[in-house]
């Protein structure tokens, strides 16, 4: 495979990678009660009564919209069994990919963003 094809494949894996670390909270598991489009998505914990089920970061590159980061937050809750998110924290972060590890030249070397941002996923009583 030449320099060319790497770089192509390189940028593809960059521009759309996403990945979603699951920290379960509670040993048993929910039935899913809610569409996740229904679900409901805050900076606060709702007034009513709740119980928190695991807290989920989503890592992802910056081609994705808000629309699909939450869509794609939503779902896991919805199949979690959650009736909503808390957003709890959002960031960026810089990376580096070594296209040619035998000769570690700058040229050879692939920058992307990153975003991340973690959530707690409820159930209400």
């Amino acid at each position: 495979m030449g320099k060319k094809q790497l770089l192509t494949l390189a940028l593809i894996f960059l521009t759309s990678c996403a990945s979603i670390e699951k920290k379960m909270y509670l040993s048993s598991t929910f039935a899913r009660r809610r569409n996740p489009k229904d679900l409901e998505v805050s900076y606060s914990f709702p007034q009513k009564d709740y119980f928190q089920i695991a807290e989920l970061k989503l890592q992802y590159n910056t081609g994705y919209s808000r629309e699909k980061v939450l869509h794609m937050l939503k779902a896991e809750a919805a199949n979690l069994g959650g009736d909503g998110i808390k957003i709890i924290s959002t960031g960026q972060f810089n990376y580096s990919w070594v296209v040619n590890a035998r000769t570690r030249e700058k040229s050879n070397m692939l920058k992307s963003n990153a975003r991340h941002i973690k959530v707690i996923v409820f159930r209400y009583q």
